[in-house]
């Protein structure tokens, strides 16, 4: 599910790159990620991500969300989509307060899994497998720096993924369908 999220998003609104400047510095782009999660009535949870991604003196901003998806699982959406806007080669700087995506990067987990077969250290296979693949292939072919950051870095992807939450939430609890459940 979480592949088929990534890839109706880049079939979306993902197809047009930004170009990458020849001499972009790791300050120069900047993207920033956050996930927020809501309950419907029904108990289905909507899971939705807020990016930032800034290029010298450019601000771009991603939104998504997705009934029944995990919040680790639209971050690393929102990582894939954010990285997927550059050329490869490009410098990026990733920022999220999330450690299962930043740890996985900076501890070298994501080394091991593949030595492993994408197994965990207990033997269970990687959760959310598809994403993880594709997030170890970018980051070969991107010079990408992983930062876990603070609330005050984060917040603005924040209050976009809690506001793409809370719409998609009121869109369908609103929706003459919903209500005839």
């Amino acid at each position: 599910m979480a592949k088929d999220i990534f890839n109706k998003l880049k079939n979306n609104f993902c197809s047009a790159e930004v170009d990458c400047i020849e001499d972009t510095t790791d300050e120069s782009v900047r993207i920033t990620l956050a996930h927020s999660t809501v309950s419907l009535e029904s108990g289905e949870t909507i899971a939705a991500f807020g990016a930032t991604v800034s290029v010298c003196d450019r601000f771009y901003t991603l939104k998504y969300s997705e009934i029944g998806a995990s919040g680790h699982a639209v971050e690393l959406v929102a990582a894939l989509s954010s990285i997927d806007l550059f050329h490869p080669g490009c410098p990026i700087c990733i920022y999220s307060q999330n450690a299962y995506l930043i740890d996985v990067f900076t501890e070298g987990w994501i080394e091991r899994w593949k030595f492993n077969n994408w197994k965990t250290s207990s033997g269970h296979v990687v959760q959310n497998l598809p994403l993880w693949e594709e997030l170890y292939r970018v980051n070969k072919e991107y010079p990408i720096i992983w930062e876990k950051a603070d609330k005050e870095i984060v917040s603005e992807a924040k209050k976009i993924a809690q506001a793409e939450a809370a719409d998609h939430k009121n869109f369908i609890e609103s929706s003459p369908e919903y209500r005839l459940q």
